[in-house]
């Protein structure tokens, strides 16, 4: 499909205040939608950073009690217009994307709340905001890593992991930043 194509293309945006807002409305939607499964929403990734060039999907982690939570959050959430994509990768993890205009313009990973994942995703975001010059780094290396991989997603992903890994003081893979 055309509009499966498009999910492959890597375009990196300036970013856009309005991101935030877009943020807030998709949480309430989401803590409605899924039926108490979802307790904690934080907005992460790199449209959580200010001034931070991205791609315009914004990304929300979902913190449920258990795992098994988020499998029954998913089949709530489909009836709300998100796809299910399982791990998509990442043990422990449920991803699902909502499409906007032929393309995704959320994504939402949902993980155990409090949990090593759900402390990846605010560690990393958090070290952004507060280091500018860390930020001025992930941007350069994001948009050489987009000119390098432009139509492939799962390549430009993989290939900013040693960067977050390093960021994070880890050696282990799984960000999604």
């Amino acid at each position: 499909m055309a509009e499966r194509d498009a999910s492959r293309e890597v375009r990196l945006v300036e970013h856009d205040a309005r991101w935030q807002a877009r943020f807030w409305s998709e949480r309430a939607r989401l803590l409605c939608a899924s039926g108490g499964l979802v307790v904690a929403v934080e907005h992460v990734g790199s449209t959580a950073v200010p001034g931070l060039a991205a791609k315009p999907v914004i990304d929300i982690a979902g913190g449920v009690r258990h795992i098994a939570d988020a499998l029954l959050g998913a089949r709530l959430l489909a009836a709300d217009g998100w796809e299910s994509l399982g791990e998509h990768g990442v043990p422990g993890r449920r991803f699902l994307r909502r499409w906007e205009g032929g393309a995704h313009s959320t994504h939402l990973h949902l993980v155990p709340w409090g949990g090593e994942a759900w402390q990846r995703y605010l560690r990393f975001r958090d070290r952004l905001r507060a280091e500018p010059e860390l930020a001025r780094e992930y941007a350069a290396l994001k948009r050489d890593l987009a000119s390098l991989h432009a139509h492939d997603r799962a390549a430009y992903s993989l290939a900013k992991a040693p960067f977050v890994e390093a960021a994070l003081g880890t050696l282990v893979g799984g960000a999604d930043a």
